[in-house]
């Protein structure tokens, strides 16, 4: 056991060493042979969701980084991963939730903190503005009964 757990880890330290060195191809193929010994892998499945972001296969790269917090929910990778994908799909308010849930793993990296602030400003304002035309079109009467004074202001 202990050997094939040194085993996977030289396979995803290759798989690490290929994508920092952009052989994207080749570090796909590694973390795909890392996947089928050892599915469960965390840091292959968030490994394989950075690649399927840059491949902008969203949809797919966020269930590789969600199966991977659930394998292990105390790195901040992984959490930083799913919040990006959601992001990329247009579901900041999960991508809010992601980033908080990073920041609680790894509260000393700034980056999280600033990222979420950001998002968290950018989504109020937009729900704000969402929100006041909902208001404003709610209180405003159709043309037609303002035009026969039905409502007069």
């Amino acid at each position: 056991a202990r050997a094939a757990g040194r085993d996977l880890e030289v396979r995803f330290t290759h798989a690490l060493e290929l994508m920092r060195a952009r052989k994207l191809d080749a570090a796909a193929i590694a973390v795909e042979g890392m996947l089928a010994i050892f599915p469960y892998h965390a840091g292959a499945l968030c490994l394989r969701g950075n690649l399927l972001c840059a491949q902008g296969r969203f949809d797919q790269a966020l269930r590789d980084f969600q199966r991977a917090a659930r394998e292990d929910p105390a790195d901040a990778a992984h959490w930083i991963g799913a919040a990006r994908a959601l992001e990329r799909l247009e579901r900041p308010q999960e991508a809010i939730a992601c980033y908080e849930r990073a920041l609680q793993a790894a509260p000393a990296l700034p980056d999280i903190a600033a990222r979420l602030a950001d998002l968290t400003k950018r989504n109020v304002k937009s729900s704000a503005t969402t929100n006041s035309s909902s208001v404003r079109n709610a209180r405003s009467p159709p043309a037609s009964i303002r035009r026969y004074g039905r409502f007069a202001r």
